[in-house]
């Protein structure tokens, strides 16, 4: 399947933030992958460094339903590549399907993505978590460009069959959006109406529970 070129209601939200934040979150959550191409994964105590009053062309975001990205295909030396080649086409791209969260094929993935990165792009990687599905959503996103601040899931079993996922993200390179919010869903088809209309509920609440306006 194309990636889509833009986010829409039916897998993600964008959401814009004008307010202030507080800083001093953490700089890495509990399942995210941090990649350094000469050190390979590095833990909380690596810190990013944004340049000042950096401007740079706009963010690419997209977001790819890969169609049940199992272990089998992870271990697949033929399909790896070009899922890695489209990654490489954006700065933050969420990955729909994923079907298994270990640790060591999600660090294998993140590493296979950094190896063939283009000279000076590095991409941090982290995995929602869902325990009621076993489908997971993957977020790649370059380190130059981006910073994870928080994520989490939103739980409400009357209105969403899988669990929307939030993050939240810094970057140095927007001028004027320094900060901004993504709700990241896979919809089920049957009940892709009901869900698209409840993300505007997982907006409202996300945007007063870190109050970002």
């Amino acid at each position: 399947m194309k990636p889509l070129e833009c986010i829409l209601s039916s897998c993600a939200l964008l959401i814009s933030i004008q307010g202030s934040f507080s800083r001093q979150l953490p700089s890495q959550t509990d399942n995210e992958i941090r990649y350094s191409k000469t050190a390979g994964r590095v833990g909380p105590s690596s810190y990013w460094r944004p340049k000042e009053n950096a401007v740079e062309p706009p963010l690419f975001v997209g977001s790819f339903n890969i169609q049940t990205l199992s272990k089998k295909k992870l271990r697949n030396g033929y399909l790896m590549p070009t899922i890695e080649k489209i990654v490489h086409r954006y700065d933050l791209i969420l990955v729909l399907e994923l079907m298994t969260n270990d640790p060591k094929l999600m660090e294998k993935f993140a590493k296979d993505i950094n190896d063939f990165a283009p000279d000076g792009v590095t991409y941090n990687m982290t995995v929602s978590i869902d325990p009621h599905v076993n489908e997971y959503i993957g977020i790649f996103y370059r380190t130059d460009k981006l910073r994870m601040l928080k994520s989490e899931s939103y739980y409400d079993p009357e209105k969403f069959y899988r669990k929307p996922f939030f993050l939240l993200f810094d970057s140095p390179t927007l001028r004027d959006m320094k900060q901004f919010g993504l709700i990241g869903y896979h919809v089920k088809p049957a009940q892709a109406v009901r869900e698209i209309d409840a993300l505007a509920d997982v907006y409202d609440f996300m945007k007063d529970k870190y109050n970002i306006e």
